[in-house]
């Protein structure tokens, strides 16, 4: 590559949010220089493997929103690359399993499943968990998957939405730091950590990311 040549744009990392912002430009008819210091682009998307037997995910174990309609086949529509992935359906009864010494909790798809499978887990606690689920679901469905709150005027607009149970949400940085679920009436520390553990949206994972390119 030339010193001397010109670019429209430089994206710095090769993340997948740089490279869909690079793919955009580029699509946009910009000139633009991609750098990476690594020898793998695609940032947390990528693995490696061990022995040649062990293989670790750096980051992205499964994507959501892949259905139709879906932010991440919208985004791929508008480079012309919907049709070049497959997304596959996870398991709707538990797409994610919580191990812990005296429980397990596995996440169904549907916030109605999830507050089932929780209150199963812990009925002697059923009102506070629904009083709990009922907070966090507000607040998941308040949230614009399209853009982070980044502004007065953003999180204005989640607390309106969110109403009475935005007072739970301390902080919006790119995710919730939320209050502590023991401070409910009937919380406590059996189910807390638990929550913990899923404190943000439980907005159904449409697919996950074992679809390929073809």
């Amino acid at each position: 590559m030339s010193s001397s040549a010109r670019w429209d744009a430089i994206v710095i990392g090769s993340g997948l949010g740089e490279l869909t912002a690079a793919a955009y430009l580029t699509a946009a008819g910009e000139r633009t220089l991609l750098l990476e210091q690594y020898d793998v682009v695609g940032g947390c998307s990528h693995v490696f493997r061990r022995k040649r037997e062990w293989e670790f995910e750096v980051g992205v174990h499964y994507l959501g929103d892949c259905g139709p309609g879906g932010q991440i086949p919208t985004i791929l529509r508008g480079l012309g690359l919907d049709d070049r992935i497959e997304f596959l359906p996870m398991d709707p009864d538990g797409f994610d399993t919580l191990c812990y010494p005296d429980v397990t909790l596995r996440v169904p798809k549907g916030w109605d499943n999830y507050l089932a499978n929780v209150i199963d887990a812990f009925p002697g606690e059923e009102r506070a968990i629904r009083r709990y689920l009922g907070i966090m679901r507000r607040l998941g469905e308040a949230l614009d998957r399209s853009a982070t709150p980044a502004s007065l005027g953003g999180m204005a607009t989640f607390a309106a939405r969110g109403r009475l149970a935005s007072a739970w949400a301390r902080e919006v940085r790119g995710g919730l730091v939320l209050g502590d679920s023991s401070k409910l009436k009937g919380g406590g520390p059996g189910w807390d950590p638990l929550l913990a553990s899923k404190r943000m949206s439980r907005k159904p994972r449409a697919a996950a990311v074992e679809g390929v390119a073809a």
